[in-house]
């Protein structure tokens, strides 16, 4: 069920193709703890070009 909100909440908050449904929407809808995993997930896909040793300039790029 948290699987299926966090899918929802997915793709509701970003545009990441997590390929979102009614089911997935419904279950967003009813498990308001969606909104902060779904914040840490996307935070932690933002911080992983920060945290690879790569030179500034790809760190921008993979970034952006």
């Amino acid at each position: 069920m948290v699987l299926s909100a966090l899918r929802g909440a997915l793709g509701f908050l970003t545009r990441l193709p997590v390929g979102h449904d009614e089911a997935s929407w419904d279950a967003f809808r009813r498990t308001p703890v969606a909104f902060p995993l779904a914040g840490y997930f996307v935070g932690t896909l933002l911080a992983i070009p920060v945290v690879l040793p790569v030179p500034e300039p790809v760190v921008a790029f993979l970034f952006v």
